[in-house]
């Protein structure tokens, strides 16, 4: 998506405009099998989440499945989102 932008200047206007230069297949969906979906009007990027229905990435959950909620990529966020923290809880050693 963005090395789309940076060559033709603007977001693409959908994603059947990445094929074959940008993606060779689309994203996969992983709740439902097929693409994943795009908005150019709200610049998201998103499933369809655990409930099966289409809410059009309103139903944000960043990044997880849990409430059923979709995850959501905002290409524009309002506000800067920042990197999880993939460290996790690590146990201390014990002596």
């Amino acid at each position: 998506m963005a090395r789309y932008r940076l060559d033709h200047g603007s977001w693409p206007p959908d994603f059947a405009a990445l094929e074959p230069g940008y993606f060779h297949s689309l994203p996969i969906d992983p709740v439902d099998g097929k693409p994943l979906r795009y908005d150019p009007s709200s610049k998201v990027i998103y499933s369809i989440g655990g409930n099966m229905r289409d809410e059009k990435g309103l139903a944000k959950n960043m990044g997880a499945l849990r409430d059923h909620k979709e995850i959501v990529i905002e290409l524009e966020p309002a506000e800067p989102v920042p990197w999880p923290d993939f460290r996790g809880n690590k146990k201390e050693e014990r002596r």
